[in-house]
């Protein structure tokens, strides 16, 4: 708050709450003195950030329990059925959303039906003046088991099994805008600021057209003399981040959660509406800015397996998770078409990927796996394929449930396949 002695006048915005407190003003001069008491509340802005995002339910996939602050409020997220660790599949589940309201905020003078779930109306909507409010997602898809495929056919037809559960692809291919605003009411006079949400997306640093699904966080900073924190926010399971801020110059820091001494930092600007970050480029089908963590070394694989001359190779130093075989019974195949997908693997089966073609030169082939403990292991390394052929990678065999990253690079393009070894 500003006093202007020449005129008397006080004004400006409070910055913190205030209960109801008695202040006196003494204006003095060579005539006498005069003094005039007023009484000044400030209270805490009425959140207006509205939507909250919650990855839909997906079978084997492990569910969003909590938010962390957007500034204005966090989240605490509940299951109906209660989910003890992954979602079931076949199975209708509903998230109940309980706000709870961060300092020089309140949830008193929400209106009712304020608050929207991945942008759409929630089943359920908040009451007046509240933050509980929920959402029935669509059933999750029957995962596990096989297509035995050579029911009564004496046609001799594949009879390969086929995964039953169709693969999930993690990046979002819909346009996310950049441009969108929400007005904030600052205090209790009705004046109001506009704040722009920031699209982000977490890479692999190893290749950017990779979605990255390690727990990471972003902070936000004023780009002052001396930089002041604005906020934070970590990523979802799929590796984005929505913020909302207002105008001015900002640099985020984008850090492992809970390791915020080394960081990437990127320098932007929120002007209006229109939120730009320097020497960074969108992901691929999306307005959602590529942001990652250091580029960290690599594990040890291992000495270079040996290549056969076929689709088949040896694992060099072994995984406790898998390993490449020869065997065919019970094998299920699976066409790679996407730059990224997901699906439950049935432990007790193969697997066999197929890359429909390799594009229209000749090209190497590497492939690698990564196993939940985050060590890579190469299967496949700069296997020659010749233009507009297709490759069938070596039958993999699993040792160990768990959730393991399949990587395929050939020519300039990257495919990556997760997979939940159940």
């Amino acid at each position: 708050m500003i006093f202007d002695t020449s005129t008397g006048t006080l004004s400006g915005t409070p910055t913190q709450i205030l209960d109801s407190t008695v202040f006196t003003i003494t204006a003095l001069n060579t005539l006498g003195s005069l003094a005039q008491t007023f009484t000044l509340n400030v209270l805490p802005a009425v959140i207006t950030t509205a939507n909250v995002v919650i990855p839909a339910p997906v079978a084997g996939a492990t569910p969003v329990r909590s938010i962390i602050s957007n500034g204005q409020y966090t989240a605490q997220i509940s299951w109906s059925p209660a989910v003890s660790t992954t979602f079931a599949g076949n199975e209708s589940y509903t998230a109940t959303v309980t706000l709870t309201a961060e300092a020089g905020y309140t949830l008193t003078g929400v209106a009712a039906g304020l608050f929207t779930i991945n942008g759409g109306a929630p089943t359920s909507a908040n009451s007046i003046n509240a933050g509980v409010f929920s959402k029935a997602f669509p059933a999750t898809v029957a995962s596990g088991g096989g297509n035995t495929g050579g029911g009564g056919n004496t046609g001799g037809g594949d009879t390969t099994p086929i995964p039953t559960t169709p693969p999930v692809t993690i990046i979002e291919t819909s346009t996310a805008l950049i441009k969108e605003t929400v007005t904030a009411v600052i205090g209790s006079n009705g004046s109001g600021s506009t704040l722009t949400t920031l699209y982000l997306q977490v890479v692999d640093p190893s290749d950017t057209s990779i979605a990255s699904t390690k727990p990471t966080c972003v902070e936000i900073y004023s780009r002052a003399t001396v930089p002041q924190l604005l906020g934070k926010k970590c990523s979802d399971e799929f590796g984005k981040i929505d913020y909302q801020i207002s105008e001015g110059k900002i640099s985020l820091r984008v850090f492992e959660l809970d390791k915020n001494t080394i960081y990437n930092e990127y320098f932007g600007e929120v002007i209006g509406s229109l939120f730009k970050l320097d020497d960074a480029s969108l992901f691929a089908s999306t307005n959602r800015y590529a942001v990652s963590l250091k580029l960290e070394k690599i594990e040890a694989v291992g000495a270079t397996p040996t290549v056969m001359p076929v689709a088949v190779s040896t694992v060099a130093k072994k995984s406790k998770y898998f390993t490449t075989t020869k065997e065919t019974k019970g094998l299920l195949k699976y066409t790679l078409k996407n730059k990224s997908a997901s699906f439950n693997q049935d432990g007790s089966k193969l697997l066999q990927i197929l890359l429909p073609s390799v594009g229209n030169k000749a090209t190497k082939v590497t492939v690698t796996v990564m196993t939940p403990e985050k060590k890579s292991f190469v299967i496949i390394n700069s296997k020659s394929v010749g233009k507009n052929k297709s490759y069938k990678l070596p039958n993999i065999k699993f040792l160990k449930k768990g959730k393991l990253k399949i990587q395929v690079k050939y020519g300039s393009t990257t495919r990556v396949l997760l997979l939940n070894v159940r």
